[in-house]
């Protein structure tokens, strides 16, 4: 992934874009959040 690449591209993967969001979250709360996949 490109990290120049604007997170409202239509070609980005979506999960890509949920741990960019995860990421974010990271740093904002400082600590860890996992990504429940089992849907």
């Amino acid at each position: 992934m490109v990290l120049g690449k604007s997170l409202c591209s239509t070609d980005l993967d979506p999960y890509e874009v949920i741990s960019e969001n995860q990421k974010k979250l990271e740093a904002r709360y400082g600590e860890k959040f996992e990504i429940d996949r089992s849907e």
